[in-house]
């Protein structure tokens, strides 16, 4: 990004809704019918919120007829020019902060859609956003009722139903393309997805020879796939999944590195500390200061 282009920091909810051009009714979530939502003047923005954001397509243009984006804490909006024209769909958005004392702020990792690096949408047919439709509408209308101790409880379960179906279209999205040999990236995706989203998965770190007995195939002929198709080794993409997880667990204050270690299957907690400087150049405690001095100005 250009460092002369200022950036827009939506940090809250108020801030987003100022941006829009709406009224804000709660401090740490909103549901934002699009239709409501006049001509969008696009400027680079970095968010310190979550977003679900569903895009109807009534002329079906590429096919579909609706499509799922999703914002996370820390990313960038790097489109900083032009105007967005009047759409039809939701937005959701809720601050971290919403999460604690809820079920909910330990589920977070299990939705690999959030920190997805593919910038390509979830496609939906009409059936699934009349579903995500129904979903919003119910989540819209509590935001206006008058906020009880019950509010927050209502609504993480709402988001949790959402982010629930949401993680069943990213997986269909997955599995439906061509399971060739040319798709050897996402099919070793899908596997390090259901490892660590899964609640009761066993203490080790995925390995090439893991992942190739998954598949059927032997390590060596993965680690050839995995070369010719995704540009780089077998081994260096699942480092690069593990370290995308490790950050996860670093965005949160309370976790210390030896217990980040022994969740993720690490047998002494500098093989973390080591794996993480090769991979992101840095080292973990590094990357948490930086973080949090970033999503603190």
């Amino acid at each position: 990004m250009d460092n002369q282009t200022p950036i827009l920091k939506l940090d809250t909810i108020q801030s987003l809704c100022d941006y829009l051009g709406i009224k804000s009714s709660n401090s740490l979530f909103t549901v934002i019918d699009l239709h409501e939502v006049g001509d969008i003047k696009q400027v680079a923005k970095r968010y310190n919120l979550y977003s679900v954001i569903m895009v109807r397509d009534e002329k079906r243009i590429a096919g579909h007829d609706a499509y799922l984006y999703f914002i996370r804490p820390g990313q960038y909006s790097r489109l900083s020019s032009g105007v967005l024209p009047r759409l039809k769909g939701w937005m959701l958005y809720f601050h971290p902060d919403i999460l604690q004392g809820t079920l909910l702020v330990n589920r977070m990792s299990e939705y690999a859609f959030f920190r997805d690096s593919s910038s390509e949408p979830l496609n939906l047919d009409n059936a699934e956003a009349a579903l995500v439709d129904n979903y919003m509408r119910l989540l819209y209308d509590e935001q206006f009722r008058e906020e009880d101790r019950y509010t927050r409880r209502i609504f993480a379960s709402g988001m949790s139903v959402i982010l629930t179906q949401c993680l069943r279209f990213y997986d269909r999205q997955l599995g439906c393309v061509e399971q060739g040999n040319n798709d050897i990236v996402r099919r070793v995706d899908i596997l390090l997805n259901e490892h660590f989203s899964s609640p009761v998965r066993s203490r080790e770190l995925p390995t090439v020879a893991w992942c190739a007995e998954k598949l059927n195939l032997s390590a060596n002929y993965l680690g050839d796939l995995m070369r010719k198709h995704g540009n780089i080794s077998a081994q260096e993409h699942i480092h690069r999944r593990i370290v995308e997880e490790i950050k996860i667990y670093l965005e949160r204050d309370n976790c210390s590195i030896g217990h980040i270690a022994y969740v993720l299957g690490f047998k002494h907690p500098h093989h973390l500390s080591r794996l993480f400087r090769k991979v992101e150049g840095c080292t973990p405690i590094e990357y948490r200061q930086r973080f949090h001095a970033t999503t603190d100005e």
